[in-house]
């Protein structure tokens, strides 16, 4: 029932995304101006790595996030997430909670050991108690499904600017 009701969480999220960016590469009038908190890193060189199992989610996020001017790495699970870092680095971190072979909390514990300094933002479809069931603390950066493509860029921003 879980994996079921994940699923269709999931494409819900997807479908959503879609819709959003669709609407926004046909806007036939002159593009609105940028909303500098959201729009555009802090850095040019601000990268996030993206660790989502669902394809078609991933692929939404990462147009989001290239859109928004940050530099994406997109991993499909935790082994490939660092994989990537082996030889890369990343300002943020943007993964699922549960995924299968290694969940978004695993990862995070992984990758803190090689950048320590690599900020965390989860994305779930799960309610409160199956996330503390996934080890879940109730601090942690956390972006509820379905989202917005604003209220992703919103968070990214948010966690990327904290102290």
């Amino acid at each position: 029932e879980r994996f079921l009701r994940e699923v269709l969480e999931a494409g819900q999220q997807a479908a959503a995304l879609s819709a959003e960016l669709l609407a926004l590469t046909r806007q036939t009038s002159p593009a609105p101006v940028p909303d500098p908190d959201i729009s555009s890193p802090t850095t040019p060189d601000e990268t996030i790595l993206v660790a989502e199992d669902d394809h078609a989610l991933r692929g939404l996020l990462e147009r989001v996030l290239r859109k928004a001017g940050y530099t994406v790495l997109s991993a499909a699970d935790g082994a490939h997430a660092l994989e990537l870092l082996a030889d890369s680095q990343a300002d943020l971190l943007l993964t699922d909670v549960v995924m299968p072979k290694m969940s978004g909390r695993e990862l995070t514990e992984s990758l803190g050991e090689r950048q320590p300094q690599m900020r965390v933002l989860y994305i779930t479809g799960y309610g409160a108690s199956d996330l503390a069931q996934h080890g879940m603390s109730r601090g942690a950066n956390l972006l509820k499904k379905p989202f917005s493509a604003r209220e992703l860029l919103v968070e990214v921003r948010r966690v990327l600017d904290r102290p």
